[in-house]
């Protein structure tokens, strides 16, 4: 077998095994409410406002459903703790910071995925192994981590 032969065999592997672990790993119902989940997300499920107007973080506990949980992308807290002058006295602040992940881009990655906008047209080539065409930014990246699950899959981790 000549070694063109060979690569052509060893991608079209590649990409059968690539397929394989994504659907496994995903599926549109998943996806789909994962995407719903941060799309539709609501800042007033995580912050409480105080009688003066302050606004405070809520504790992860009482986020309900716990679900709502995974809207967040990070969580950040600060606390300072400061004695008095004398030591008589040792005062502690927290504050708790979440950073949402970005509703615009589930909202813009889910009307593609439904296929309300038109794919745009990408033609990405490899001389004499593979030819993908049609396929939009947001497949791009997901076939790109299907695949390091491949790589990672044949590497036995």
């Amino acid at each position: 077998m000549e070694e063109k032969e060979r690569s052509i065999e060893a991608a079209k592997q590649a990409i059968s095994d690539t397929e394989r672990v994504f659907r496994a790993a995903f599926n549109l119902r998943k996806t789909a409410e994962e995407l719903r989940r941060i799309a539709f997300s609501d800042v007033a499920d995580y912050v409480e406002i105080g009688p003066g107007g302050e606004m405070q973080a809520k504790a992860l506990e009482d986020i309900r459903p716990k679900k709502k949980t995974r809207a967040i992308k990070w969580i950040r807290e600060k606390t300072t703790i400061k004695e008095s002058a004398d030591g008589a006295t040792i005062s502690k602040h927290s504050q708790v910071e979440y950073v949402m992940h970005d509703k615009l881009a589930a909202l813009k990655l889910g009307v593609d995925l439904a296929g309300y906008t038109q794919p745009q047209r990408h033609e990405i080539t490899m001389p004499g192994v593979l030819k993908i065409d049609e396929i939009t930014p947001e497949r791009r990246e997901l076939a790109k981590l299907a695949a390091k699950m491949a790589a990672d899959l044949h590497r036995g981790k």
